[in-house]
């Protein structure tokens, strides 16, 4: 028993709970960030693959951990345990609101084009969503891969380390920041759709002044038919210019963290 007694006040002791804290605290974060990241946290994905990926990035990351001192004078492993996991959320969220803004994007354009009847459940949301709600869906993972999104975001989740501490002594957030960052996001959601927009509201009021100067005309019946037409021609004649934008809106996810 004195044997025994005397290994456990040995400094490995020590060094292994240090060891098995700062492994635990970059699991945390990378499950968090793995779980509402894009891509990463499609349904399609099973969470078994998920867990073995943050598992693996974990044992890729923890090398900066064990760099981290440890506070001298303590630090509370339950709100390290927060802080970290809310800190993999927010990353993943924001990463994830430039997906969702874009898909927010189409369905504006479908309720402007009349398609918003035509509404389908899409398993990988869990929602209904629309024609060009889904086409957007699927064409901004296509551009998201093309910028090699993945592995920026990863990126970005590597260098959280070296900006936020795992053990989280002085943890501030520039909330400012934050808000201001979601505000640009949702406008550069809505500029990419903008042309379409727009142009379905000047319709809507060409067709307006058509139906006050000619009653017998029933514009909001031949709107039906007008719409969709215009709607989709802009549309073909933006794609080039929605991919270049598209692209630029992706390729700095870095800024986000």
């Amino acid at each position: 028993m004195d044997l025994l007694a005397g290994l456990s006040k040995q400094p490995l002791f020590d060094q292994m709970g240090v060891t098995v804290v700062a492994f635990a605290l970059v699991l945390v974060r990378c499950l968090a960030f793995f779980h509402f990241a894009p891509v990463f946290s499609h349904k399609s994905i099973p969470s078994h693959v998920r867990i073995a990926l943050s598992l693996l990035m974990t044992i890729m990351l923890t090398s900066k951990a064990f760099e981290t001192v440890v506070p001298s004078d303590g630090y509370s492993l339950t709100f390290a345990i927060f802080c970290n996991f809310a800190l993999g959320f927010l990353m993943g969220f924001v990463a994830n609101l430039m997906f969702i803004t874009v898909v927010a994007g189409g369905e504006m354009m479908d309720s402007s084009m009349g398609f918003s009847a035509a509404q389908t459940f899409d398993p990988s949301i869990g929602t209904q969503t629309t024609i060009m709600g889904k086409f957007m869906s699927m064409l901004t993972i296509v551009v998201f891969f093309f910028v090699r999104g993945p592995e920026l975001l990863i990126k970005g989740l590597s260098n959280s380390f070296d900006t936020f501490n795992i053990y989280s002594p002085n943890l501030t957030l520039n909330v400012d920041r934050i808000i201001h960052l979601t505000g640009d996001i949702i406008t550069m959601g809505f500029i990419l759709v903008s042309p379409v927009v727009i142009t379905i509201l000047v319709n809507d009021l060409v067709l307006g002044l058509v139906s006050r100067a000619a009653p017998q005309i029933n514009a909001f019946q031949i709107s039906f038919t007008v719409k969709p037409v215009i709607g989709l021609f802009i549309w073909m004649l933006i794609l080039p210019l929605f991919f270049t934008g598209l692209v630029n809106f992706f390729m700095t996810p870095s800024r986000l963290f």
